[in-house]
């Protein structure tokens, strides 16, 4: 599967970025509909983020993954709830044991996500959730920090090793 080009990301986040608060509320609920798992997850974590800056920054972010995928032009069919307690599952006890050793969760991120050779968007999701050398993104709470990683984290994987399903990994 070859990766999402960097100008497709680059677009929709240009695109997504733009949107209004209540623009960007009818788009959630129109990718939520296509993915109801993920959105019920989703929408509970997203209710715990505290900074109403980063509660946009992640779902803008969200609209963004999730409209990259699209570039493959296949409408996955919904992912099922065991499916993503399963994905959750396994990325659960890998934040578990990176965090006892002591790994952030950016850098838990960085590792569970290297194997989607989705490399232009893993550098996007980190731009968008922890800033530039020079500008770093501040979290009013840890806690937001880490929400916002694992959403980022659950969406770009259940969605590449959905699509790896119907496209394949022929090309990486």
């Amino acid at each position: 599967m070859e990766a999402i080009p960097k100008d497709v990301i680059e677009m929709a986040d240009d695109f997504f970025s733009r949107l209004s608060d209540v623009e960007t509320d009818k788009m959630l609920d129109k990718y939520f509909k296509e993915q109801k798992y993920i959105a019920a997850q989703c929408l509970i974590w997203l209710q715990t983020i505290k900074d109403k800056n980063r509660l946009r920054n992640i779902a803008t972010l969200y609209l963004v993954i999730y409209r990259s995928y699209k570039y493959y032009g296949i409408m996955l069919p919904l992912i099922s709830i065991a499916t993503f307690r399963a994905t959750y599952e396994r990325l659960n006890d890998v934040y578990s044991i990176h965090s006892k050793n002591g790994l952030s969760s950016l850098e838990t991120f960085i590792e569970v996500t290297k194997d989607t050779h989705q490399d232009d968007l893993i550098n996007h999701i980190i731009l968008k959730l922890n800033g530039s050398k020079d500008n770093l993104v501040e979290y009013k709470t840890p806690e937001d920090a880490s929400t916002s990683i694992a959403i980022a984290t659950i969406l770009l994987l259940l969605l590449n090793n959905e699509m790896k399903k119907h496209i394949g990994d022929e090309v990486n």
